[in-house]
């Protein structure tokens, strides 16, 4: 084999891993749909249990109000987070009418 067809040879190879790559990423990034309706919907529900569990373990004394406030600052900004997230998801489904799954 001469130079100059180790190099086509060289060019088609990185060619084929690009694409391989780009088709990768595009499905990564479509398939994931920034996060699933139903995975950010049981998150809600799960940080609503622990504001819960917080509240309660800082009224028997377990925890003191500044780790209670800490805490539900924290879980709050999560569920203002979550919701802004459910809340652009479900404006984009409308202008699609797209279907969510609930």
């Amino acid at each position: 084999m001469n130079k100059e067809s180790e190099s086509n040879w060289s060019i088609i190879l990185l060619l084929i891993a690009l694409v391989s790559f780009l088709i990768f990423a595009l499905t990564m990034l479509f398939s994931r749909r920034e996060e699933d309706y139903e995975y950010l919907l049981e998150k809600r529900d799960r940080l609503h249990e622990e504001l819960l569990k917080i509240k309660s373990k800082n009224l028997e004394g377990e925890i003191d109000e500044q780790e209670y406030r800490k805490l539900a600052k924290k879980y709050l900004k999560e569920l203002q987070n979550i919701d802004a997230k459910l809340e652009r998801m479900e404006k984009i489904s409308s202008r699609k009418n797209y279907e969510l799954p609930f």
